[in-house]
């Protein structure tokens, strides 16, 4: 649940005693970080370039495991009017937060970008982060050095098939583009990605393709120094059968159905116009994540689901290979989410499908 109430995550048929959820609070630890940035550019940087600087650290997985950095801490930009200098409580910089031990090791990593955005130049120092205590210059600083690119052998495919409808690729270093988005609907593309990174540090991979009128969304974090990438898309993908498109129908007989993929958590989206506390018109959404091959409407209203009568409300299923049931998704063990992999007809060219109620 989002803090408004507005956006919900709904699971059906849990069984395990033990299921592990996410609440999104402030993490116990804190530590206060300042450093000298010197190499690269050259600070005063030039005119248009800036350097994104943050901590990038394992520890930081736990407090947020469905953000899309994974690993990144706190950020904070320097521009061309700036020295070099760099501090984690100055301006509306995020503190270094993270729960576990009191003391973690993590990694001060810069990435400077010029007037096109392009990364030119990147540096690193490994740290120890203690809470409460003030890590400074000189343990903190770090010397940027120009981009080495190195090749990256990608190869996206479904199954057997090359892909020949829309595909692209994005790969990222913490919240930083690194290769911009080129198209991976022919076998064997070799990308240009920085080289020399420390151990510690992954890429996130983002592929977006359509193949008969099938969506696939992935995101899998890769080790920065791997020379070549395979990624196969999931064979298959939900089908939903009813009900049909804009639909009017009763609250107790309304059910939606749709054919599952074999091994793969399905779930359902339900998305409304709604207006949150400010005022603002939104989009709200209900996630209802099942081992079932239907829902009744009767069921999420029961649960409380706020599904108006009469509003328009759109849904569509999903299938998630990271987990092949519910209880699965919610082990403790799956702590770390370095993939996720989604995928979703899209009836044919017509997007979601509409309903309301009486």
């Amino acid at each position: 649940m989002d803090r408004y109430g507005l956006d919900n995550s709904v699971f059906l048929g849990v069984t395990r005693l033990d299921p592990k959820l996410y609440v999104r609070v402030e993490p116990p630890h804190t530590a206060h970080v300042t450093g000298q940035l010197t190499g690269g550019a050259g600070y005063p940087l030039p005119v248009g370039s800036w350097t994104q600087v943050g901590l990038y650290s394992p520890a930081f997985l736990s407090d947020d495991p469905y953000s899309p950095y994974r690993f990144w801490g706190p950020g904070f930009l320097l521009h061309p009017e700036d020295d070099g200098y760099f501090d984690s409580y100055a301006g509306s910089a995020i503190r270094p937060l993270w729960s576990g031990s009191t003391s973690v090791e993590a990694t001060v990593l810069a990435i400077e970008h010029d007037a096109q955005d392009v990364v030119t130049a990147i540096g690193y120092q490994a740290v120890t982060l203690t809470k409460g205590e003030d890590l400074v210059s000189p343990q903190t600083d770090v010397a940027l050095a120009p981009v080495v690119p190195r090749e990256l052998e990608f190869t996206v495919s479904h199954g057997s098939e090359p892909l020949v409808q829309d595909c692209q690729v994005s790969i990222s270093l913490a919240s930083s583009i690194v290769s911009p988005d080129f198209d991976c609907s022919s076998l064997g593309t070799k990308v240009q990605v920085p080289s020399g990174l420390p151990e510690v540090v992954s890429f996130l991979v983002r592929v977006s393709a359509s193949i008969r009128f099938r969506d696939f969304r992935l995101e899998q974090m890769v080790p920065a120094d791997v020379s070549s990438l395979s990624i196969v898309l999931p064979a298959d993908a939900p089908i939903a059968k009813e009900p049909y498109a804009d639909i009017v129908g009763a609250s107790s007989t309304l059910v939606f159905s749709f054919v599952p993929v074999s091994a793969a958590l399905s779930s359902v989206e339900f998305c409304r116009k709604a207006f949150n506390p400010a005022g603002m018109r939104v989009t709200a959404c209900d996630w209802v994540y099942t081992n079932e091959p239907s829902i009744a409407l009767s069921k999420l209203l029961e649960l409380g689901l706020e599904l108006p009568a009469g509003q328009y409300t759109t849904w569509l299923v999903r299938s998630h290979a990271e987990a092949p049931n519910v209880d699965d998704y919610l082990a403790p063990i799956r702590r770390i989410r370095a993939f996720s992999s989604e995928v979703r007809s899209n009836y044919l060219g017509e997007g979601p499908r509409g309903f309301t109620y009486e």
